[in-house]
């Protein structure tokens, strides 16, 4: 997993994916889909929406738009629990 996705948690994601029900089922030279295009995508907007998160409370967001930011952050945060459980959107 690690070597196509650079995440080697996401093996449920892949049996899933495959509608495969356990890794007991797996058998040596099974062709297995893979998503990493929506891995890479996910992971980009996670990174861009933290860094845009860091440049809002460097410039003081957490004192003049507390709820904005705390909104963000939940988002990003329920953002990245959907990444965890294979959601790409």
């Amino acid at each position: 997993m690690a070597q196509y996705l650079r995440d080697p948690d996401l093996w449920p994601t892949v049996l899933s994916l495959n509608d495969v029900a356990s890794p007991v089922d797996l058998v040596p030279g099974i062709t297995l889909k893979m998503p990493p295009k929506q891995v890479e995508a996910a992971d980009a907007a996670l990174s861009q929406s933290l860094e845009a998160i860091e440049a809002a409370i460097a410039e003081g967001a957490q004192i003049f738009a507390p709820g904005e930011i705390g909104l963000a952050i939940e988002n990003r945060d329920a953002a990245v629990a959907k990444r965890g459980e294979g959601e790409w959107r």
